[in-house]
């Protein structure tokens, strides 16, 4: 077909002025192609931000991962750019951890945004454990209709007889001082005490 006839021009060759309007990324395409799921989470978290007015930081572990010391600097480095007065969300998925850095990440978040400012913790599927002591640590907590929260349960690292470490529900420490003391008070031997409940290393801790 002639152009002429059809009322169309062939394109030219690209201008200098053409090459401008043409934006470069700040990454090469490989870089950009490797990191997209993580350019879409930080486009995902603009967004929310941009709607609720408010900072929001993540904090999504996947199942074998717990709350530990290991978590505090990265979550230094998440705070960094949040300024006294601004309100803060959290955005929290854990089945829980050390139930001390739980309650260091809360104070860090308090710390940071100051008394004046509201901390809000967003739980959208579960926050277990140590993840809910963060979550009632919070001036609200927002969750839908599939999110959950989980029974706090501390645990007590002990030795056994046999050098093993474990872990023990601090609630079952209480428990056998109350035995032990019911014990007492009905005169009976504790040293007799060697089956059932009393052979558990935890009261064999106390």
């Amino acid at each position: 077909m002639n152009p002429q006839n059809s009322g169309q021009s062939e394109p030219g060759p690209a201008t200098t002025s053409d090459a401008a309007a043409i934006p470069v990324p700040a990454q090469t395409p490989l870089y950009s192609a490797l990191e997209q799921a993580r350019y879409t989470r930080q486009d995902r978290i603009r967004q929310i931000e941009q709607r609720s007015g408010r900072r929001l930081v993540c904090y999504v572990a996947g199942p074998a991962a717990s709350i530990n010391s290991g978590d505090i600097p990265p979550f230094v480095d998440l705070l960094d750019d949040v300024t006294e007065g601004e309100d803060l969300d959290l955005l929290l998925h854990s089945n829980g951890g050390d139930i001390d850095q739980a309650e260091r990440i809360i104070m860090m978040c308090r710390k940071k945004i100051g008394a004046a400012a509201a901390f809000r913790v967003i739980v959208p599927d579960s926050a277990k454990s140590a993840a809910t002591l963060i979550a009632i640590g919070a001036d609200e907590i927002v969750m839908g209709y599939c999110s959950e929260l989980g029974p706090i349960d501390p645990q007590v690292e002990i030795t056994t007889a046999s050098g093993e470490r474990m872990g023990r529900p601090a609630q079952s420490f209480l428990g056998s001082c109350s035995a032990r003391g019911q014990s007492v008070a009905r005169g009976c031997d504790l040293r007799i005490h060697k089956t059932g409940s009393w052979a558990d290393p935890t009261v064999r801790s106390v």
